[in-house]
């Protein structure tokens, strides 16, 4: 459906940015919560790391497929990444563990989560550290999404790149975070996630400062490693961190 907008189809396009999201945000949920499912306690910083590691790759290939289309075949983009999901989404449903018979189907169990919506709040609020991680989760996540949203945008309009630019602006983001990825693997399951994202969140501060004085394309480029290796270190640590 996105390859049938034109240009002023700001609200369409909105919508279905939005419904697209949702859903995405919404398999996330589902994909964390097979973390101990599928790795020991003791491992579980490193297969997380691994899995997003690998994420960041197909990214990167998949930037680099679509690089020949980003001038005037956007439609074929989308094309594109449809079938990216398609394809990569048949793993999950082939090997992943089956999930275990419950009391309720699925429009039971959603239909209790929203009647009871008060009771699960005030189920996680007697937990303190589940609570405090909550909290901390809500705000850090906040600045880490507005940093990553408004990098494009700031690449575009401050610094005038083009798609190309762009692309290969978002490409070396995702090599970065691969790196950042396997880097801290291991050290997340030695050194215990907290350890790893409070250092991790120290690094990102000091890179949203350094981006104050910007000036030179050329140095943005080299800036945007930084951010793309702290996403990584980080997505990964808090997923541990939730999960331990």
């Amino acid at each position: 459906m996105m390859s049938t907008l034109e240009a002023g189809m700001v609200v369409q396009g909105f919508i279905l940015f939005v419904v697209a999201n949702v859903g995405f945000e919404r398999a996330l949920v589902f994909y964390n919560a097979y973390l101990p499912d599928i790795a020991p306690r003791e491992k579980r910083g490193w297969v997380s790391g691994l899995g997003f590691g690998v994420g960041y790759l197909g990214s990167a290939i998949g930037l680099v497929i679509v690089i020949p289309f980003a001038g005037d075949r956007w439609e074929v983009v989308w094309f594109l990444v449809a079938g990216f999901f398609l394809l990569f989404s048949v793993p999950a449903f082939l090997f992943l563990p089956a999930d275990q018979r419950g009391d309720m189907t699925v429009p039971e169990a959603a239909r209790w989560g929203l009647t009871h919506f008060r009771t699960i709040v005030g189920e996680v609020w007697q937990l303190r550290e589940l609570r405090n991680f909550l909290f901390a989760f809500f705000f850090y996540i906040d600045g880490v999404l507005t940093i990553i949203v408004y990098a494009g945008i700031v690449a575009t309009s401050t610094f005038g790149f083009n798609q190309a630019d762009t692309i290969m602006l978002f490409l070396i983001v995702q090599f970065s975070a691969l790196i950042g990825a396997f880097s801290l693997a291991k050290p997340t399951d030695r050194w215990a996630p907290k350890k790893v994202l409070n250092g991790v969140l120290v690094v990102w501060i000091m890179v949203s400062i350094s981006a104050f004085f910007i000036r030179d394309p050329m140095v943005f480029y080299g800036w945007r490693w930084s951010p793309g290796s702290g996403w990584a270190l980080f997505r990964p640590r808090a997923r541990a961190s939730w999960r331990c």
